[in-house]
């Protein structure tokens, strides 16, 4: 039992930082893709609210 209980925290452990790092990296490609963005893109929305649009779509259930 402690075994298999230690075995389940390592897991999860990693599980956890893999998803932050999957997770920092589709911010950082997102907001790279926003400083891309054409002026006439950019004149009626700031950069940080398409960057802030773009990271909430990032992270919604697929709708398969």
């Amino acid at each position: 039992q402690n075994v298999a209980f230690l075995l389940r925290e390592n897991y999860n452990h990693h599980m956890i930082n893999l998803g932050v790092a999957v997770k920092s990296a589709l911010v950082a490609t997102v907001y790279k893709k926003a400083i891309r963005l054409s002026p006439l893109a950019l004149k009626d929305q700031e950069t940080g609210k398409i960057v802030n649009l773009m990271s909430v779509l990032c992270f919604l259930p697929s709708r398969q």
